[in-house]
């Protein structure tokens, strides 16, 4: 059921048995087995590089713990769920130097691959956001920080080619970092909203779509 007038109340979950406390993590729901997964993050420890899935329906959270490599401590990735291969994609972040990775988690196998795609890839960068785009059947990503400035560029991930794809959309937002970006399934758009403008120190509140990609 989701949130209605009548119970539009907010309640802690908080547990003892969850993730250490932290920011710049990523989180993204699983629709194959209707759990939250997450990875990732920094606080005063440092970097975090552990693997997370939470279950709404018994509000537990359990340590994952992957068998095999896994993504480096990261902080400022970006995750998405990618429903044609069940998969979550991670890609980028910063681990002490900002990346370039692109990662596939398996929840069914416990597993993380380095997908390494042939071709062009975004370059490295944190702070940036990517959605799922169920109508292309792409992983969308936008904007971010490569350590000097922010950035402006889309991408498309590819599952099934294991392909990254300059988009070069016609007029693109301006370059931000820490904005947010969801999929609307009812205009098949991408959209964006605000976001930091590191290099001038603004703070945005402009909304932006970007048309659907099977057009």
């Amino acid at each position: 059921m989701g949130i209605l007038p009548t119970d539009n109340v907010w309640t802690d979950l908080t547990g003892s048995d969850g993730p250490s406390a932290r920011s710049a993590h990523s989180m993204v729901y699983n629709e194959d087995t209707g759990e939250v997964i997450l990875f990732g993050g920094v606080s005063d420890a440092g970097l975090h590089g552990d693997t997370w899935a939470y279950d709404p329906a018994t509000q537990t959270w359990t340590e994952l713990s992957p068998e095999g490599p896994v993504p480096s401590a990261r902080s400022g990735h970006a995750l998405a769920y990618d429903a044609y291969t069940g998969r979550v994609i991670l890609f980028g972040g910063y681990d002490g130097s900002l990346l370039s990775d692109t990662w596939a988690y398996d929840r069914a196998a416990n597993t993380w691959t380095k997908l390494d795609p042939p071709g062009p890839v975004p370059s490295a960068r944190g702070n940036h956001r990517m959605v799922y785009d169920p109508a292309s059947g792409l992983v969308v990503l936008f904007g971010g920080y490569d350590g000097s400035v922010d950035l402006y560029d889309t991408w498309a991930y590819d599952p099934g080619q294991n392909a990254w794809t300059d988009l070069d959309p016609i007029g693109p937002p301006p370059a931000r970092e820490e904005h947010a970006m969801v999929y609307d399934p009812d205009s098949g758009r991408v959209i964006v909203f605000g976001g930091l403008d590191q290099p001038a120190d603004v703070d945005l509140n402009d909304t932006w779509g970007l048309g659907d990609l099977e057009d």
